[in-house]
């Protein structure tokens, strides 16, 4: 018996061992492992400024005789064999985006471009800077599955004319080897430069077993057994693959001219090739230097500028040259009348290639204007940008509290509301004849005053083209505008964008409901969100609510403009945004709007590339335990890289009063990769110190501005009052006063 119960003891403790080294194999193998392997390849890139027009191609061959040229020998008719040649090639545009991989078999002597079997990844695009200049660095992950049964294969690596093929030292060409290979074929020419060994290591998991013993006791009136029972823990070693990146090989300095002219002859240039190899994926970094580089504008876009007619205005504006050449700066395209540029050749002495140019704008007739301008560099990258001006009459008697908005969160055609007077559009009253129209690409479509559509909660319901307008009346005459709306159905998540606006669209003048209009729902739904790659979107004089991902949604397009809107009541537990950037390479103009009960009311995902200027909006108070921060920038995950720039200028903050879950208004959690925020002329109800953990502005990380700068340009405890007089409505602080919609503070018509 005695011996039955330590054998049970035993049996069970040695199969809860057996588990326990199952669950690690598992992690090790499976999902952990890959998690832990692609939050070492996949992290985002620290900066978007990537080298415009640079050609990577990387040639990977399995036997070694041919180093990047394809010949009738190399071919491999029908499919994969030994020996076979493939080249990978990334392109970079202008911007310095990477453009779609582009793979190529060697077929009869020539590679043939071919679509892959798997998908090859472009993870990651950036540029750094070192001692010796700019380094540009490429992530890239290629499936072994398209290299077949291939154990290793020889690379050959190009970027322009530069030109990366044998091992540190010259020792030999470039070999890189699957993880699981037992050894290396044999090169028909030079020495083999393997991979440095990725050894397994052991790494201390901690167990939890049970222990257990049995014993005999004896008392007086007979025999009794005495069960004891207990809970250890164990230390055990237990090998796990290494992840580290292996340099293969180490940098080499290469001496050449590139294909672009960028890099004059005889200058060092620079390209290197990591790798790190898995059973299953082969990762690869490539770095180069001496590029050149596409100008990025040195603050967010301009906005939409408003004019009355006769009234003359400029900008300024700023590029920067990221290698520190002289910047041109030309008109593309028509150019109206009323339009002039004054461009600031000079460069700053220091070499930061930072140029200025000045338009100035006066058009003596009411309507709508546009131009595109161009900075370019001597290499012949450039940056562009859409200017735009809505000008309206002069009226007989100017609003002397008109301000910088006009009206305050949407005021029809005195803040740029579409004028139907002389204009050819169709009109829409329920959601057949409104997609009918949409799908026959009708330039103006118009909703008129007093009409309900009921939009079906799906993904793409009301899809705007490029060009085309969707607008009602809201702000004019009084109007509250027609009203578009999404019913609630369920808690299920429906997580998508029912709205979706391509180039060129716009939507005014309506008011668009969504779903539900509190933080408790399961539901992820998003009203507008533009499209991937769309430029010159506007969103404008509309109220927007009841939207729990987002009211807006600006997700990798360019030059949206969002303003003179009414946006509130977007506020679901861990999302609920007014407006929201997001998926990297996006900018936006939010100006002029009335925020109120939003979680937040703007937010970016602290992307790559990720731009906004935040100006001139009303945050007014309400949300209470539900609503947060104000005007947010995410770190984005796993890097302390806050978005490209933010510009948080000339607001009127009447929110954080106690009861707010938090009273912080402003708060970014990272560092913008093209310099400090810029947070200066917005007025604030509450002091600069919140309370013993929160101040109004919460700067993560970022050394500027300091407190004393924030406490210079920016102004604390502010009285704001909301008044009717007459036919407007008042916004007062500080002696001064802006017009606003009535609506928009609660204040009846």
């Amino acid at each position: 018996m005695r011996a039955m119960s330590a054998g049970l003891f035993m049996h069970w403790f040695f199969s809860l061992l057996a588990v326990c080294r199952r669950i690690v194999a598992v992690c090790h193998t499976g999902g952990l492992g890959r998690l832990a392997l692609g939050l070492l390849c996949c992290q985002s890139a620290l900066a978007w400024a990537g080298a415009a027009g640079v050609s990577y191609q990387l040639y990977l061959d399995s036997d070694g005789q041919q180093q990047g040229g394809c010949t009738a020998a190399a071919s491999v008719p029908g499919g994969l064999a030994a020996g076979f040649e493939f080249r990978l090639q990334v392109d970079l545009d202008a911007h310095g985006e990477p453009l779609p991989a582009r793979w190529s078999v060697c077929q009869g002597g020539a590679f043939v471009e071919a679509a892959p079997s798997s998908s090859i990844e472009v993870l990651a695009s950036s540029t750094l800077p070192g001692p010796a200049g700019l380094v540009d660095v490429l992530d890239l992950a290629v499936p072994w599955a398209l290299l077949g049964d291939a154990k290793a294969v020889r690379v050959l690596v190009r970027a322009g004319a530069d030109v990366l093929e044998a091992g540190a030292g010259g020792s030999g060409p470039i070999w890189l080897a699957r993880s699981e290979a037992s050894g290396l074929p044999t090169p028909g020419a030079g020495a083999v430069q393997a991979v440095p060994a990725l050894q397994p290591a052991l790494r201390w998991v901690l167990m939890i077993a049970l222990a257990g013993a049995a014993g005999w006791g004896w008392r007086r009136g007979g025999r009794s057994a005495l069960a004891v029972g207990g809970l250890g823990l164990m230390l055990v070693a237990t090998p796990w693959q290494g992840r580290a990146w292996a340099e293969m090989p180490a940098e080499l300095p290469v001496v050449s001219v590139d294909a672009a002219g960028d890099v004059p002859a005889g200058s060092p240039d620079l390209l290197s090739l990591q790798a790190q190899t898995r059973q299953d994926t082969l990762y690869l970094r490539l770095r180069s230097r001496g590029n050149n580089h596409a100008p990025l504008w040195h603050s967010a876009l301009p906005p939409l500028q408003y004019l009355l007619a006769g009234q003359e205005a400029q900008q300024s504006l700023q590029a920067r040259d990221p290698d520190g050449d002289t910047l041109r700066w030309q008109w593309l395209g028509p150019v109206p009348a009323g339009l002039s540029l004054m461009p600031d050749a000079q460069v700053v002495s220091d070499g930061s290639g930072v140029g200025g140019a000045t338009v100035a704008a006066r058009f003596e007739q009411a309507g709508r204007y546009s131009a595109e301008l161009q900075v370019q560099d001597s290499a012949g990258a450039w940056a562009r940008a859409v200017l735009a001006w809505e000008v309206t009459p002069a009226p007989i008697q100017p609003d002397p509290d008109a301000g910088p908005c006009g009206v305050l969160g949407g005021g029809g055609l005195s803040t740029g509301g579409v004028d139907r007077a002389g204009l050819s559009y169709v009109t829409a009253t329920d959601y057949a004849s409104l997609k009918q129209h949409l799908d026959r690409l009708e330039p103006y479509i118009h909703v008129p005053p007093g009409v309900t559509i009921d939009i079906p909660n799906r993904k793409y319901a009301v899809v705007l083209h490029r060009g085309q307008t969707l607008f009602g009346d809201r702000g004019q005459d009084g109007q509250p505008g027609a009203l578009l709306r999404v019913a609630y159905e369920d808690e299920q998540p429906h997580e998508w964008a029912v709205f979706t606006l391509d180039t060129g669209s716009r939507i005014s003048g309506l008011r668009i409901e969504g779903p539900y209009q509190a933080a408790n729902t399961a539901n992820n739904t998003i009203g507008l969100q533009l499209a991937v790659d769309a430029l010159d979107v506007e969103v404008d004089n509309s109220e927007i609510y009841g939207w729990p991902w987002a009211a807006v949604s600006v997700k990798a397009s360019r030059q949206a403009r969002i303003h003179h809107n009414h946006i509130h009541h977007n506020i679901k537990s861990g999302l609920g945004y007014g407006v929201v950037v997001q998926n990297g390479r996006t900018s936006a103009d939010i100006a002029c709007n009335v925020f109120h009960v939003n979680r937040h009311a703007v937010a970016g995902s602290g992307q790559g590339g990720e731009r906004y200027e935040v100006h001139h909006n009303l945050v007014r108070p309400g949300g209470g335990r539900d609503a947060y921060h104000q005007v947010d920038m995410h770190a984005y995950p796993n890097t302390t890289l806050a978005g490209a720039f933010l510009s948080i200028h000339d607001n009127w903050f009447d929110y954080g009063q106690y009861g707010t879950m938090s009273r912080v208004v402003i708060g970014i959690r990272g560092i913008p990769s093209d310099g400090p925020p810029v947070i200066d002329g917005n007025f604030f109800n509450q002091p600069y110190h919140v309370s013993a953990t929160q101040d109004s502005i919460s700067l993560t990380l970022n050394p500027t501005p300091t407190k004393a700068e924030l406490l210079r340009d920016n102004r604390f405890n502010v009285g704001f009052s909301y008044r009717r007089e007459g036919a407007k409505c008042v916004l007062g602080w500080l002696g001064q006063r802006q017009t606003v919609s009535c609506s928009s503070v609660e204040l009846a018509p």
